[in-house]
């Protein structure tokens, strides 16, 4: 049987900072993996930083917390 990827809420971030490519590239590749799992917290912490270090709008964040739901399974923490 196969693990699944957990994505830490630094992989999300350094896919979108083009000012390190090598580690943009390699964060691409990790979170495009199949069977990959997700947490609500690394999506809030992930679209806090998202607005605050990359000028994320409202529709931005929106699509991107959509794709975390349909592209991850998303693992629920209280």
């Amino acid at each position: 049987m196969k693990d699944k990827t957990f994505i830490d809420s630094n992989i999300l971030l350094y896919a979108f900072d083009d000012r390190d490519t090598k580690k943009q590239s390699i964060a691409k590749k990790i979170s495009l993996r199949q069977d990959s799992t997700i947490s609500t917290q690394v999506i809030n912490e992930a679209s806090s930083n998202l607005i605050k270090k990359f000028a994320f709008d409202g529709l931005k964040i929106s699509q991107f917390i959509d794709s975390c739901y349909r592209r991850y399974e998303v693992a629920n923490i209280d």
